[in-house]
């Protein structure tokens, strides 16, 4: 049974599931659900109910994942991520209108341990999964860290942390 709190269970769960995936060699379903877990963080960091947009999004990945850690993380910016989610979640590719619109700069290849990226060409840049995993750790315990400190976004993230459907111990 976890001790975290509930936030950081659920974040840190869906993590695990995807280092699963991966190690059972499901590599596009566990970076499905890395970015899947950073839309529902910055849902949780909405101020209001509303949907997650591409500049929630941004603006989590920003001040969360590159804004604070960027190791390994340093070739790309936030909307770059948000066209490979786009890519990713809607057509299973690295391309999505983000590109075309200029939100995103470059696609996204992705590697699992060593990078070999001699053959891509100045579109594409290549991300570790595991550094994009250890950057979205590191960033959701700076955003507990940040909601810790006021209460009132604190009280909503907890409500919306509430809400989620989360693994109980049965």
């Amino acid at each position: 049974m976890s001790t975290l709190p509930p936030l950081e269970a659920h974040a840190f769960k869906m993590q695990e599931a995807a280092l699963c995936l991966i190690k059972n060699d499901f590599k596009i379903a566990a970076l499905m659900l890395v970015f899947t877990t950073i839309d529902q963080m910055a849902w949780v960091a909405l101020p209001g109910d509303g949907d997650v947009k591409g500049k929630d999004f941004m603006a989590w990945v920003s001040t969360y994942m590159l804004g604070r850690n960027d190791a390994g993380l340093e070739a790309v910016t936030p909307g770059d991520l948000w066209g490979a989610r786009c890519g990713l979640l809607h057509t299973a590719t690295a391309e999505s209108s983000s590109l075309k619109n200029g939100t995103a700069s470059k696609k996204i290849a992705y590697s699992y341990g060593a990078v070999n990226a001699t053959s891509l060409v100045s579109e594409w840049t290549v991300v570790k999964v595991e550094d994009l995993i250890q950057s979205l750790l590191a960033g959701i315990l700076w955003f507990k860290a940040d909601l810790d400190a006021h209460g009132d976004r604190a009280a909503i993230a907890n409500a919306k942390v509430a809400r989620m459907l989360l693994d109980h111990p049965v």
